[in-house]
């Protein structure tokens, strides 16, 4: 074996490597992009009544407030508290 073939399975190692690197940073920049995105409410946005300072729109809560508080008791999700 010669100092020859020794640098020539440095230099095909190298160039695999490489590549290797390359085709992973390849792939990681394509799949990152194609995550799923939060859908992004637009109008106001409020502090959900009962719900430990949660945001959600303004817009729904003042549709139905009857049907989101009986829905937030039915879930055991409410806040008791007690003046001391």
């Amino acid at each position: 074996m010669g100092s020859g073939e020794s640098k020539e399975r440095q230099e095909t190692a190298a160039a695999c490597a490489v590549a290797a690197t390359s085709a992973a940073a390849l792939i990681w920049g394509l799949s990152s992009g194609r995550g799923e995105e939060k859908a992004v409410p637009s109008g106001k946005m409020m502090k959900a009544p009962g719900r430990n300072g949660e945001l959600m729109p303004r817009d729904e809560f003042e549709g139905d407030t009857r049907t989101y508080f009986r829905d937030l008791r039915g879930k055991g999700n409410f806040c008791v508290c007690s003046s001391t």
